[in-house]
């Protein structure tokens, strides 16, 4: 995957001369894109169209936005359905009209076959396994992912390539070949039942009252998301919940993040994309890891207004699940300690983005968080202004 890097030298090394060495000018070349054997390609043609109930399973596909057309056009030309696993990017529109939703239990309990395309942990052992007949097919530019120390998951057919070059080509070889013709149907049919449930999660987030909840954000966003926005996701966001998102509309933490990598990440996309609305979303952990005063500050001096909305639960909310799923009879669960995972008392958060002259707010009720988030947009939109909207929730 590719991304920024950092290299350091110490200053003794950067400051001695340099003798006896020549430096060629230019970049180095990057490597060609990887291509499919074309055996394997019509290979898994060959088990695409004569399936029963075909998935392909995405999760990091577009990181090259090219492939979100090719991907979608694929998948509707020939009647295969497509699903998100815990997504990192906007792989395919979530309208698609086989677009079997964002939970895999359902396709490997049902696929007969599941091509898995560049995904590091295509499922998770012990929580659902491929059904035993089923075809498994993992591609990517390095399939099996070797340089994990423990990666174990079933594969029967494996092909190295680079996602486009792979869809380009199985596009190509599956021209043609007959399929059953009740396919299409089975699967919309399926695409419709997931949509009706996401529907159904919203509208009850949209009516209950209470304390507001992570569901209930991710409702109030998809009201004032602007088309354009680019959202930046460390904790609350849910691309499941959000409508159809934008190529490089949504960028989730990558395998290699940890906590603070997503305020830092938001001004990165609003440097390389000026003209895109960047929101970044958020925990109360995160965004203390993020050191965000300085991403603030920053955010003023080179101008690059970004929305930020806080889930200010007051706790470690990953650290405590964690603890209490791998040690469901331990004194954390005995006693109800969660002393280890509190983050009270919360800061002030809204206060950063003033302190370097942006738009800050809190929210505590329910009916204030979409007008509160309406005004953060106008301060970056059309003023550009940093703005933080600190939501007080569950």
């Amino acid at each position: 995957m590719s991304g920024p890097v950092y290299l350091t030298l110490p200053r003794e090394v950067l400051a001695r001369p340099v003798n006896d060495i020549e430096v060629r000018d230019g970049p180095a070349a990057v490597p060609v894109p990887a291509s499919p054997d074309p055996g394997a390609v019509d290979l898994l043609a060959e088990r695409l169209a004569g399936a029963r109930l075909p998935v392909i399973v995405t999760r990091s596909t577009g990181a090259d936005p090219r492939t979100v057309k090719l991907l979608s056009d694929l998948c509707l030309r020939f009647s295969i359905g497509v699903l998100e696993h815990k997504p990192r990017y906007a792989n395919v529109p979530s309208s698609h009209p086989l677009h079997l939703g964002f939970d895999i239990a359902p396709a490997l309990a049902d696929a007969d076959v599941l091509c898995f395309l560049d995904m590091d942990v295509p499922w998770t052992p012990g929580s659902g396994e491929p059904r035993h007949d089923a075809i498994v097919v993992q591609s990517g530019p390095d399939p099996h992912f070797g340089a994990y120390p423990i990666r174990g998951h079933r594969s029967d057919l494996s092909i190295t390539a680079d996602t486009r070059n792979l869809l380009t080509a199985l596009s190509a070889a599956l021209a043609g070949r007959p399929t059953d013709p009740g396919r299409h149907d089975r699967l919309a049919a399926i695409a419709d039942r997931a949509r009706d449930r996401r529907r159904e999660v919203l509208d009850a987030a949209s009516r209950a009252g209470g304390t507001i909840d992570k569901t209930f954000m991710n409702w109030a966003l998809a009201q004032v998301r602007p088309p354009d926005a680019v959202i930046v996701n460390e904790y609350w966001a849910r691309p499941d919940l959000l409508g159809d998102l934008e190529p490089e509309g949504f960028f989730g933490t990558t395998p290699d993040g940890g906590l603070g990598w997503g305020l830092p990440a938001a001004l990165g996309v609003r440097l390389a994309r000026p003209d895109r609305t960047v929101i970044a979303t958020v925990g109360d952990g995160a965004y203390m890891f993020a050191n965000p005063a300085a991403c603030h500050h920053a955010m003023r001096g080179h101008n690059l207004p970004v929305l930020t909305i806080i889930a200010a639960n007051g706790r470690w909310a990953a650290v405590e699940n964690s603890a209490l799923t791998m040690y469901p009879d331990g004194h954390a669960a005995a006693s109800k300690d969660t002393t280890f995972s509190e983050l009270a008392p919360i800061p002030a958060f809204e206060k950063y983005a003033e302190a370097s002259g942006g738009h800050g707010e809190r929210v505590t009720e329910r009916s204030e968080l979409v007008p509160a988030l309406r005004r953060g947009l106008h301060a970056v939109r059309e003023q550009g202004r940093h703005a933080v909207i600190d939501v007080r929730c569950a």
